[in-house]
């Protein structure tokens, strides 16, 4: 540090010193965004899909939650339109869902779904077409139901064969219903309609 004569501080040196001072980091205006369409998305298919969850049988929930949950996650993709916005969303419903009924009786095993939401970002990553949702959904359809059964047979041990049965019922159902949707929500919501450019003109900013 530079000082007068006299030992004391000069304004130049004052001017040096903060200068010199590393910058305070500001997070992107953008990346703002994106934290916060993946909790709004994540909350929502958490909660939704609890509430859509009435009946006593863990499959049963899931498959009257199918529509909600295939809706989201198409929703998800085709407006926030990042690489790993799905597995992000389902970062925070995973959470969520650990003190919740969503996918299953509540446990610390939940965020393991944020596997499923990355394979159905990988399925997309390069462009984001109807097939590729679909085959997203696929891709998601299969780990998902065997997190599903893994979780199961962690926490039940020996469910392993009767758990399993039931997802080769309920996995294919799912899908079926999830492919329609993802088909319908591409045609009415295209990358050009004026709600998508506005969400992309947040998400772009980095200052």
């Amino acid at each position: 540090m530079s000082h007068g004569q006299n030992g004391t501080e000069t304004p130049e040196s004052r001017v040096r010193t903060r200068l010199q001072r590393p910058a305070a980091v500001a997070v992107p205006p953008g990346r703002i965004q994106y934290i916060i369409w993946s909790v709004i998305f994540g909350t929502a298919l958490a909660l939704g899909g609890s509430a859509l969850e009435p009946f006593p049988i863990p499959l049963m929930n899931i498959t009257a939650a199918s529509p909600w949950v295939a809706l989201l996650i198409t929703l998800n993709k085709v407006v926030v339109r990042r690489r790993w916005s799905v597995a992000s969303m389902y970062a925070v419903a995973g959470t969520i869902a650990i003190f919740t009924t969503y996918l299953g009786p509540p446990t610390i095993l939940k965020p393991l779904y944020i596997i499923a939401g990355a394979v159905f970002d990988l399925a997309t990553r390069k462009k984001i077409t109807q097939g590729r949702l679909i085959l997203g959904h696929l891709w998601i359809t299969l780990v998902g139901f065997a997190i599903f059964w893994l979780i199961f047979v962690i926490m039940v041990p020996g469910s392993a064969k009767v758990i399993l049965t039931a997802v080769a019922v309920a996995a294919p159902f799912h899908f079926g219903i999830s492919a329609i949707i993802a088909s319908f929500v591409f045609k009415i919501v295209p990358e050009d309609n004026k709600f998508v450019r506005r969400v992309q003109s947040y998400l772009r900013e980095e200052a």
